[in-house]
């Protein structure tokens, strides 16, 4: 099963460039919204490994976006990458405590996005292997 990607951004050009970083090279999934208010909901519904979030989006900002993932039990430990423009620095005080796990600042290299989506899906993939472990764990001490 592919690992899935969402993109919150008003544009286009942030869509285009992470899909041919890890679709057209890694077989991942990018599925993108315009919005906060879509950015939450999709988030619910498909629970992705990774959202990538513009900081100024309409009906909801990215910090704003962040802390409703970050409040729910099942969507807290989706990594979320903030993004904002040089005429809007991050609020870092703010993006610490809505949960951000990292952030860029536009402009960047697309190498830059990579590595950091890149090493998010790691620690998820990590996560996924040491809560299998403590389930086979589980398993082996009920025996």
């Amino acid at each position: 099963m592919p690992k899935v990607i969402l993109i919150a951004d008003e544009g286009r050009v942030l869509r285009r460039a992470v899909e041919s970083l890890f679709v057209e090279q890694m077989d991942y999934k990018v599925m993108a919204v315009s919005d906060g208010e879509e950015a939450i909901l999709k988030t619910k519904i498909i629970k992705p490994d990774v959202v990538v979030i513009v900081a100024s989006l309409p009906k909801k900002d990215g910090y704003q976006v962040t802390r409703k993932i970050k409040s729910d039990p099942e969507l807290k430990g989706i990594p979320v990458l903030l993004i904002s423009g040089r005429s809007e620095p991050i609020d870092q005080k703010r993006a610490q405590e809505v949960g951000v796990d990292d952030y860029i600042i536009r402009p960047f290299e697309s190498i830059e996005i990579a590595e950091k989506v890149r090493s998010f899906m790691d620690r998820v993939r990590v996560d996924s292997d040491e809560e299998e472990d403590v389930v086979l764990l589980e398993e082996v001490i009920e025996f």
